[in-house]
């Protein structure tokens, strides 16, 4: 286990939150201190932090780590884990059938340019970069199923994925904690500002991978 600014990661990822491993302490305590547990808990809890410690584990953005192991960009998959900011919560599956139903569905959504663009989009997400600097805007009417693609980018990218408001994001410094370790923040209500304030597209696009 590794502690990274406060956080705790293991080759899965990221470990809840530290509220969530304090009383994990208290209860394997409990049996055996009669007072001061809360305490005592969140001493351990400190010195959890320093055993831990480690400095930012490095991205890399030639693999992707998945439930089941590492995909290669080249190609290769190893069952081997590794320490990671991000896992998805997804397994690699060499002889997977075609997403017909999603295909379907994009199908009669998008135009097939626009399939390939959302696509590209799809898998840029997966990787920890913004060297792109792109956020994607769908588009469209109430009611025709871009929400859709946002729960399938939920399944794929699991706690990697944050949603949020872009207008939030720009005033509280709480809103950008929150997007740290994540790969993608989906946001299904800020069009209309970001129309207003075009200037903000060009500081987002550095630092998160976003979906409107």
């Amino acid at each position: 286990m590794k502690c990274i600014h406060g956080t705790f990661f293991d080759v899965n990822g990221a470990i809840g939150d530290a509220e969530q491993i304090k009383a994990e302490i208290y209860y394997k305590i409990a049996p055996y201190v009669t007072s001061g547990i809360a305490k005592k808990a969140t001493t351990l809890l400190d010195a959890l932090r320093i055993r831990c410690y480690s400095p930012p584990i490095p991205y890399q953005t030639d693999r992707i780590h998945v439930a089941n192991g590492t995909y290669f960009l080249s190609g290769d998959f190893s069952a081997q884990k590794e320490f990671c900011m991000n896992r998805l919560p997804v397994r690699y599956a060499p002889d997977a059938p075609e997403p017909s139903q999603w295909l379907s569905f994009v199908g009669q959504l998008l135009e097939p340019e626009d399939i390939i663009t959302l696509q590209e989009f799809m898998g840029y997400v997966l990787q920890p970069t913004t060297k792109g600097q792109k956020m994607m805007i769908v588009i469209g009417k109430g009611g025709e199923g871009k929400s859709r693609i946002g729960r399938v980018l939920r399944a794929l990218l699991g706690d990697s994925m944050n949603t949020g408001s872009i207008q939030k994001v720009e005033v509280d410094r709480f809103a950008r904690a929150d997007l740290e370790w994540k790969l993608l923040m989906l946001d299904c209500y800020s069009l209309v500002y970001l129309n207003q304030n075009p200037q903000f597209f060009s500081k987002l696009n550095k630092v998160w991978d976003i979906l409107i």
